[in-house]
């Protein structure tokens, strides 16, 4: 073996000690295995990745459903489909219809919203004259809303969803035949409970809305009739709609609405009494403003 000898001070190192060998098999382990501090670090950057999308899914849900107060406003365009009695029946387009919504979502997910919509129309029937051809649909909603807590997607959409209940004041045209080849326009009014769901769906430059709910006649009347009745067979509105976020707190947007009634009813007026069903169906398109607070 070979010496090494240090200059300067006389001094001498004795042999060098022989490598140890190394069992291949181990080294191979060795190499292939990750260290301790490799692993630590990738679970820690895997908790880091979940925690941040967490958190984006929780701005984006925010965003999707405001929390605090809202107000929508807007206008379009309306079609009707009615049907009182098998020999009358009309259907026709007219403009402009007008919306306006005031709402509240308190943080604890409850809170409540008021909605006023007025659609017009006009009765023009074959072969039937009528005094009175022009009237207006409005109606009045007030209902509570209460939004799931906590982060839900559908179709990898970040989504908020919850449920309403109130109540619906409806002020629309009754038609009757008083006698042969005439027909009689009567304001009617009915007041339903309503129950349904709501859903808002996020996406990167658009929000997406859907509403669905069903109604139950509670009262009834009409402005000419002693007698006015009505046996709900099948009775729901909703609503589907896109609205992108242009500044801070304002939005814009296009919605459908639709309501869809169909009753059984019963109308007395002096000595005439007429039964029949009774079918509503309006389809309304509009551009709607809307603004958070």
């Amino acid at each position: 073996s070979e010496e090494l000898v240090i200059r300067g001070p006389s001094k001498k190192i004795g042999p060098l000690p022989e490598p140890s060998p190394v069992d291949p098999d181990l080294a191979q382990e060795r190499a292939i295995e990750p260290s301790s501090e490799n692993k630590e670090s990738r679970a820690s950057n895997f908790s880091l990745a979940v925690s941040a999308f967490k958190t984006e899914l929780k701005k984006i849900v925010q965003a999707v459903h405001h929390f605090g107060s809202w107000m929508w406003a807007g206008t379009g365009v309306n079609y009707y489909d009615v049907e009182s009695q098998a020999e009358v029946q009309y259907r026709n387009v007219k403009a402009p219809s007008g919306f306006i919504e005031a709402g509240y979502l308190a943080k604890n997910h409850l809170g409540g919203v008021i909605s006023y919509k007025k659609t017009p129309g006009e009765i023009d029937i074959d072969n039937y004259s009528i005094a009175d051809s022009l009237f207006s649909w409005e109606t009045l909603t007030a209902e509570f809303i209460y939004a799931v807590p906590g982060g839900h997607s559908l179709l990898g959409l970040p989504m908020v969803w919850g449920m309403r209940a109130g109540f619906q004041y409806h002020n629309f045209p009754f038609l009757y035949v008083p006698k042969m080849r005439s027909v009689a326009q009567s304001q009617s009014r009915l007041t339903m409970a309503s129950l349904g769901a709501f859903a808002n769906f996020a996406t990167r430059f658009l929000d997406y809305h859907w509403m669905m709910r069903y109604q139950q006649p509670l009262l009834s009347s009409t402005d000419s009739g002693e007698a006015f009745r009505v046996q709900s067979l099948f009775t729901f509105d909703g609503l589907i709609g896109a609205s992108y976020k242009f500044a801070n707190k304002w939005r814009t947007g296009v919605f459908w609405y639709g309501q869809m009634h169909n009753y059984s009813f019963t109308y007395g007026s002096g000595n005439s009494r007429n039964k029949g069903d009774l079918s509503l169906f309006y389809s309304n398109m509009e551009m709607r403003l809307g603004v958070e607070f």
